[in-house]
């Protein structure tokens, strides 16, 4: 036998050994985490047991409500807890039942006036193959988290609101729960368009969507004029303090952020929810602080 051909069986021997290990690590062994949800209030990781995948989150909100867990297609795979729901960490686990894509969907809810409001979504999508020795499950890319931030207002007021966002429409909802006595909304920006309505149970409700004719560079160019002329001098800032804004800064990754803020002067309450715009123009609002001068 010729000294190239040695070589070459000796490379498709150690394709097939690393093979065999990756398969091994997969099916009987444990891998590394990854990460997952990084830089939320619901931080996670999850790696590959004995087949199963072992996916684990951390609750830094809402710890006082459990998680539901449901699966969209519950032929695909079964996910349960292992061990308790404390609120605070969870361990769940997920295990194949045939070949195929569906969502896992991890969910904590807080009824409110009698209606179950969805505080924290996560939606994780979950692929099964099979492999020589049976089937394998894996976490595919594009999970996302909601997070309402527990998504309740003005509980210190007779009219208290809570939010609740629709992925489907991208629209993001302030609900009053009952009369809005004197409830004042302040958009943040020409970055988001503010409706009001009367839902089918005859409740207040201001719906927050993107707006479709924002112009980022005319809203930087206007955030500027802030610090110059009548209105710098009105608020005695020095045009050493003009901010070098871009249309590139506020438009980031491609995403938006503003601040509406509600006031109740009855109560003397102002209060703050937070508008993120993801992609695909989606709306999450949740609780926030008041914006940064």
């Amino acid at each position: 036998m010729d000294k190239k051909k040695i070589i070459l069986i000796a490379g498709l021997i150690a394709v097939i050994v690393i093979g065999i290990i990756i398969v091994l690590i997969s099916r009987n062994g444990k891998s590394e985490y990854t990460k997952i949800f990084e830089g939320t209030n619901y931080p996670g990781q999850f790696k590959n047991e004995n087949g199963n995948i072992i996916l684990e989150i951390e609750s830094k909100s809402n710890t006082d409500l459990t998680w539901n867990i449901e699966v969209e297609n519950n032929e695909i795979f079964d996910a349960t807890l292992k061990g308790g729901n404390s609120g605070k960490k969870n361990s769940f686990i997920i295990s194949p039942k045939t070949v195929g894509y569906s969502l896992l969907i991890l969910s904590k809810e807080r009824e409110i006036e009698g209606e179950k409001i969805k505080t924290i979504e996560a939606r994780i999508p979950v692929s099964v193959a099979e492999a020589t020795d049976g089937m394998y499950v894996s976490i595919a890319d594009g999970s996302v988290l909601v997070d309402n931030g527990g998504g309740v207002g003005g509980t210190g007021t007779d009219s208290p609101y809570y939010l609740k966002n629709d992925l489907e429409t991208g629209v993001g909802m302030i609900i009053f729960s009952k009369e809005t006595y004197g409830w004042t909304i302040e958009p943040g920006s020409g970055i988001i368009s503010v409706d009001s309505g009367i839902n089918d149970k005859g409740q207040l409700v201001y719906s927050v969507s993107y707006n479709s004719g924002f112009d980022p560079v005319a809203y930087a160019e206007a955030e500027k004029l802030k610090y110059e002329g009548k209105d710098a001098k009105e608020n005695n800032i020095s045009t050493e303090e003009v901010p070098e804004i871009t249309a590139e800064e506020i438009t980031e990754e491609g995403k938006f952020h503003t601040v509406l803020t509600l006031k109740n002067e009855g109560a003397g309450v102002t209060e703050y929810v937070n508008v993120d715009i993801e992609d695909e123009r989606v709306v999450i609002l949740s609780t926030g602080e008041a914006p940064k001068k």
